[in-house]
């Protein structure tokens, strides 16, 4: 193999690598942004009154968003990694990253109104 092969070679693993760390912090945005919706509910009483069920770990759909929070924190890449993340982890974190976007519109939709009945 020659050296235009081997550069060209190591340009296009280069460029996958920078394509995966770009997907992944993609990914982390889209997963903060449904922490910090789900921790203004939790921070402020004012906003907690208007969906009063965000807070009852007893609701099918608050539990169902607890369990997708851990789910995606457990296969978010750790911060400061040097590598980026492979093909696998990448759909994988995508798949935990959608199930979590899905149950916070679930648990948000039936979080209540805030009236009293």
């Amino acid at each position: 193999m020659g050296w235009v092969q081997i550069r060209h070679r190591r340009r296009v693993e280069s460029r996958k690598r920078t394509e995966r760390r770009e997907a992944a912090a993609a990914l982390e945005r889209r997963h903060d942004a449904v922490l910090r919706s789900w921790s203004s509910y939790e921070l402020d009483e004012w906003k907690a009154v208007e969906k009063p069920g965000l807070r009852d770990p007893a609701k099918p759909e608050t539990k169902t968003l607890m369990r997708a929070m851990k789910a995606a924190a457990a296969v978010r890449p750790l911060e400061g990694e040097p590598a980026a993340p492979g093909d696998a982890e990448l759909e994988e974190y995508a798949a935990a990253v959608a199930g979590l976007e899905k149950a916070w519109a679930g648990a948000e939709a039936a979080g209540g109104d805030g009236r009293a009945a």
